[in-house]
């Protein structure tokens, strides 16, 4: 009999960074051995795009009923699995319950994460609504679960507090699919970052130092940003490219030197290094 398991996650298949390379990209290896995969999210299409627009709070109270009964359905359902695999939170508001009860069945369950969810680094359009987290619910998450994995030794020091079974699984990609692509034949040189409408702010900390370099190189330089949104930044000619699953090697082949600005603060320490890892190969 194949072994069953549940993959809890917020975002639908394709969609989520951190869902793809920690989980779906295993998918059809777990399926070869035998691994028979339910997958359980949050939010579809229709409702993420809700979601993380300003203001609709009774739409986004409504999401957050329908989340409920899903989490619900699946804890009911919870003894059918051999694991269970919770990646970053079961529910968005700042509870555990569903985690606990999740943990009180037979499925062994796991807690994986790859960033430092404890700090609640709130999106720009529900920054108002920051009352409903918790600082503490990763802690108590990571009592209830059987394993944690996270992505880097910075979030295994905080996890093993709560959790001394806590394992270091670092964030990898296909090489068989990411691949260098070799020098190109050019003599513009394209300085290029990918992310999400999230994380832009990031690389909107870089341009400052993106303007003097355009001063500098004029037209030998010039700019690529791969990002889930329309985006723009005159002042550096800069070419935006919305992310595409299908399209994002071909996009990443067009840049030459990538770039991955951060903060030195204690949310960056929790970053672990993948988006430098995904441009350092196929560049």
């Amino acid at each position: 009999m194949p072994s069953r398991l549940l993959y809890i996650a917020p975002h639908r298949p394709n969609r989520s960074p951190g869902q793809r390379f920690r989980f779906e990209q295993y998918i059809n290896f777990l399926e070869s051995k035998g691994v028979s995969i339910t997958y359980s999210y949050l939010l579809n299409a229709r409702n993420d795009k809700q979601f993380y627009q300003r203001g609709n709070y009774f739409l986004k109270l409504w999401i957050t009923l329908k989340g409920f009964i899903i989490r619900l359905f699946d804890v009911i359902r919870a003894s059918k699995f051999d694991y269970i695999i919770i990646y970053r939170e079961a529910h968005f508001l700042g509870f555990s319950i569903f985690e606990k009860w999740l943990s009180h069945r037979k499925a062994a369950t796991i807690f994986d994460f790859d960033d430092a969810i404890w700090l609640n680094d709130i999106s720009e359009s529900n920054k108002n609504l920051s009352w409903l987290k918790s600082s503490t619910k990763t802690a108590k998450i990571a009592k209830h679960v059987d394993v944690v994995s996270v992505g880097n030794s910075f979030l295994a020091k905080y996890a093993s507090q709560f959790n001394k079974n806590t394992v270091i699984i670092p964030t990898a990609i296909d090489t068989n699919i990411y691949k260098y692509r070799g020098a190109r034949s050019t003599e513009i040189v394209t300085i290029g970052w990918i992310g999400s409408y999230t994380t832009l702010k990031h690389f909107q900390s870089a341009i400052p130092m993106l303007k003097a370099v355009k001063q500098k190189y004029a037209e030998r330089i010039d700019f690529k940003v791969i990002v889930d949104v329309d985006y723009n930044v005159p002042e550096l000619n800069l070419t935006s490219t919305k992310w595409n699953a299908n399209t994002e090697f071909a996009e990443l082949n067009k840049i030459d030197i990538g770039i991955m600005p951060l903060p030195n603060d204690e949310w960056s320490h929790g970053k672990c290094g993948f988006k430098s890892r995904l441009v350092s190969i196929t560049l």
